[in-house]
Order: structure tokens, then sequence, then C-alpha cells
């Protein structure tokens, strides 16, 4: 392979491109089918080509999600020597041909850096001849097949004398009416992810930007549940007030009370009963009132009118165990 330029400087279309990486004619049959073949129909031609460039971006991230928006794109078009060289030669290994590429990338962006220079990116010309040499194994290649139902036969590494691969392809993009650029784009885009992604990268700095979340109160919304709460809260105190002064409920003096009064005898319960007890009952007086259960007299409540005798005992005693 002699890397001589053809077309006066190696491309038909994009002359004013430097250091392109591959530049390669697709054709194909116009539907891609051996029966258009067959019919001797103009064949679909294309000029594709990848070349460095440098991108300027505005990325941003939110909910998890990464996106970026090309904000701009650099490529060198300056003009220049042809930048390959191709040696022939004769050892006792064999025939062949060294090649060279004679020039590092450089794409000057027209920005200048905080040291008042020209900010520029590249590589170095040893990188540039090992990503060619992997387009090598593709371009050239071709595509065949026996006959229209039959399935396409990829052959590729041509450079290889008498031992070219073949693959049978499932899907071949290449072949019109397919989407030949987006195939390029697409394969463009995963080998810049590699070199973004590559242990030998730079960090650029630059200004970081984030979200931060701010709140804003409308009173006049608050105004009604505010307003609610304190009525609210001005009523309890009230009622409480108003409980303490008058007195005009009864008063349990433990939790226990309730219990103890419903298990009594039918005279006893009715004698201590809110209707029958003075309902301004104070707490001093509830002091008073003791409740004493004996074993051989029964209930005993002091402090009241009333006393159980042992025989209304028998009669309303409670369940064995019960207390």
């Amino acid at each position: 392979m002699l890397k001589a330029p053809l077309y006066g400087n190696g491309s038909i279309h994009f002359k004013g491109l430097r250091n392109t990486l591959v530049d390669v004619l697709i054709v194909s049959a116009p539907d891609g089918s051996a029966q258009s073949v067959y019919q001797n129909a103009t064949p679909v031609a294309q000029e594709c080509v990848m070349t460095w460039c440098v991108k300027r971006v505005r990325s941003r991230y939110e909910a998890g999600e990464y996106e970026e928006e090309v904000i701009e794109t650099f490529v060198n078009t300056t003009a220049g020597p042809w930048p390959w060289t191709a040696t022939p030669f004769n050892d006792e290994k064999g025939n062949g041909t060294d090649v060279s590429y004679l020039q590092d990338i450089d794409i000057n962006i027209n920005t200048v850096n905080s040291e008042g220079l020209l900010e520029s990116f590249g590589t170095r010309s040893q990188n540039h001849v090992s990503i060619n040499a992997g387009f090598t194994d593709v371009f050239p290649s071709s595509t065949t097949a026996v006959n229209e139902s039959a399935p396409p036969l990829f052959r590729y590494k041509t450079w290889m004398a008498n031992s070219s691969w073949n693959q049978k392809l499932a899907f071949n993009p290449w072949l019109a009416p397919n989407n030949v650029s987006r195939h390029m784009d697409r394969w463009a885009v995963a080998m810049t992810n590699v070199i973004r992604s590559a242990s030998s990268r730079s960090m650029l700095t630059g200004d970081a930007f984030t979200q931060e979340t701010f709140i804003a109160i409308r009173w006049a919304w608050l105004a009604f549940p505010f307003t609610l709460l304190f009525f609210s809260l001005l009523f309890l105190i009230l009622t409480i007030m108003k409980t303490l002064r008058d007195g005009g409920i009864g008063v349990w003096k433990t939790s226990a009370m309730p219990t103890l009064i419903y298990s009594l005898p039918q005279d006893v319960q009715e004698g201590l009963s809110l209707s029958k007890v003075d309902s301004k009952l104070t707490k001093g007086e509830a002091e008073k009132v003791r409740i004493k259960l004996l074993p051989d007299l029964g209930w005993r409540v002091s402090g009241q009118c009333v006393s159980p005798t042992l025989k209304r005992r028998s009669e309303h005693q409670g369940p064995v165990g019960w207390i």
C-alpha cells in the first residue's frame, strides 16, 4: 500500500480537510440486491471521510441523565504537503512497504488561554498511523452473493496475500438504501468515546454548575390554617381554665376508679353516681373517699353515706380472681 494521493490531494469532495484518518468510496447496487446487479442497474457511490476534530460542547446533568450539545466543531483545513510516505523494502523476511506519517496532528480552536496563547489540541503522528492501520482491515473490502436469496459474504483484510477473511453478514450497513452516513457517524462517536475514556486523558478546568433549590413562601395561602390553629389552641386553653374554676365534672382519683365502681353492688353504685353525689365534688372532697375490699366484710366505702353489707356482697360479688 503506497498511500499515494488520488484526485489531486487524496479526495474528491473533501479536498480542504487535512489529517484525515480514512477517505473511502462506498459503492453498491441501488437497492442492495443481487437482482439489480443482474439487471445492470447504475450503482450508487458515496464518499465517506473520517478526520480528526475538536468539539466545543455544552454539557448538562440532571436527574441522573447526562446530555451534551455540540456548540462548535473545529477541523484542520490548512494547506500543506502530502503527509504520507511509503518506501518499499526487500529483506530476508520478504517484501513490504514502510509507511510513515510525517506530521503531528494540531488543531487550533482560535481561543486564547489564560497565558495568552492560542489553544490547540492534537496527537502525535504515531497515534495517527496506528489508528489508520485499523481501517485497512475494512477498507478496501467487498460483499458478494451467489444469488438473491443467498446470504451476502463479506470479504475483508484484503491486504493479506491469498488469505483474506470472509464472514456471512445478517445485515450489511454499507449497502444502499441503508444510511451509510449514519453508520459512519456512529462509528466516529464510538471511537471518540474510547479516546475520551482512555487513562491518558487530560482533564480540562472550567466552571461547573450545580442545581440549587429555593423555597418561596406565600403567607396569604397560610393565613387560614394559622388562624384555625390559633383559635383551636385558644378554645383548648379556655376550656381548661373553665373546668379548673368551676369544678363541674366529677373527679376520678385513679384510672382504676371506673372499674371499682362498676363492680360494686347496685345500691353502692347508685350512692356514688353523679345523680346522688354532689356534682360540685371538689378535688379535696374526692381525696376523702376511700374504697376498700375486706375478706369478711366485703366492700367498705368511707367519706360517703353508703356502706355495703356482707349480704349485698354475696349477692353482687364479682367473679373469683377478677381483682
